[in-house]
C-alpha cells in the first residue's frame, strides 16, 4: 500500500512538472508571438513613414514644379502683353506722325 501511495504521488509529482513545463512553453510561445507581431507592427509603421516621406518630397516637387511653371508662364504672358503694347503704341505713333507729316 505505501508503495503504491508513493507510485501515485510521484505519478502526481510528475503530472504537476509536465503541466508546468507545458505551461511554461505556452507562455514563451506566446512571448515569442507578441515580439513577432511586434516586430510586423514596427515594420509596418516603419514603411508607412517612408511611404509618407516619400509623398512629401513628390508633392514638393509638385509644388516646387508647379510654382516653377506658373512663373514661366505669367513672365510668358507678360512678355506678350507687353510686346501688344508696344505694337499698339508704334502704330498710334505712326498714325500720329502721318496726321501730322509736313509732306501731306
Amino acid at each position: 500500500m505505501q508503495g503504491d501511495l508513493k507510485e501515485i504521488e510521484m505519478k502526481a509529482l510528475k503530472i504537476k512538472q509536465d503541466k508546468e513545463e507545458h505551461l511554461q512553453r505556452l507562455e514563451q510561445e506566446k512571448k515569442r508571438e507578441e515580439f513577432a507581431e511586434q516586430q510586423k507592427v514596427k515594420q509596418v509603421q516603419e514603411k508607412q513613414k517612408l511611404f509618407k516621406d516619400k509623398l512629401k518630397i513628390i508633392l514638393g516637387v509638385i509644388l516646387f514644379a508647379g510654382i516653377v511653371g506658373f512663373h514661366v508662364a505669367l513672365s510668358l504672358i507678360q512678355r506678350e502683353y507687353l510686346s501688344l503694347i508696344h505694337i499698339c503704341r508704334c502704330r498710334r505713333i505712326e498714325r500720329c506722325r502721318s496726321r501730322w507729316s509736313p509732306y501731306h
